[in-house]
């Protein structure tokens, strides 16, 4: 409870004044597969409807190689393409991206029942919008908790906030988004290699020249153990 209580604290002190207001869902697959003792292929896949979920507003792919230096602690490095089409103009025009990042890993647990996670990814953005290619930095932190653990079987709750910051040389860096998400999930089958969840996102996005915005996303995911 310790946990749940800072997180929530952490999202409402960052969070700013927003004045527009929408909906979606999202939709996201997560394959890993484990190679050796040492080595795994992470990947996922994400389409994100917009508030009435008959327009795509973006889709992702992204997969990434890792390698655990010790029990609990993991650097990895990918890639990401993202595919935007924002129909009503909320986020940002239309664009695409080709995104390549590296990442540090590092799970514990609170006590028996609770595991936690802490991860930073820094991302280098190629983005092309409206026929001219633009670059951008993106520092990404994230800490996650699941209770109970994922050793132990059955229903569980599980819950993170990532903050998005934008940085570049010579300027100060910028918050440019924070995710909160909360799930209920399920470990499917004998061998519990599929787990699903269903769960709530709330996006806040900070956006030039306009208000911020806050997004609230009703989430599916499916995580498989390959």
């Amino acid at each position: 409870m310790r946990f749940l209580t800072s997180l929530l604290s952490v999202i409402v002190i960052s969070a700013p004044a927003f004045a527009d207001t929408t909906g979606g869902g999202w939709l996201m697959f997560f394959p890993d597969v484990k190679l050796n003792e040492t080595w795994n292929v992470a990947s996922d896949f994400q389409i994100r409807q917009a508030e009435a979920l008959d327009q795509n507003r973006q889709t992702l792919a992204r997969t990434s190689l890792n390698y655990t230096i010790a029990p609990g602690l993991k650097i990895g490095a990918g890639y990401a393409y993202v595919n935007s089409t924002d129909y009503d103009l909320l986020i940002e025009p239309d664009n695409s991206e080709n995104r390549i990042f590296q990442q540090l890993e590092y799970k514990w647990t609170l006590g028996e029942p609770v595991g936690l996670s802490h991860r930073v990814r820094v991302e280098q953005r190629f983005i092309e919008q409206n026929g001219a290619s633009n670059f951008a930095n993106r520092l990404r932190y994230r800490i996650s908790g699941r209770y109970p653990k994922a050793s132990e079987p059955g229903l569980y709750l599980s819950m993170n906030n990532e903050f998005f910051v934008d940085y570049a040389r010579g300027t100060w860096a910028t918050l440019a988004q924070n995710r909160f998400y909360s799930a209920l999930g399920l470990p499917v089958g004998e061998a519990r290699k599929v787990r699903a969840e269903v769960g709530y996102l709330w996006q806040a996005v900070r956006r030039e020249s306009r208000a911020s915005l806050n997004v609230h996303a009703l989430q599916l995911g499916f995580q498989f153990d390959l």
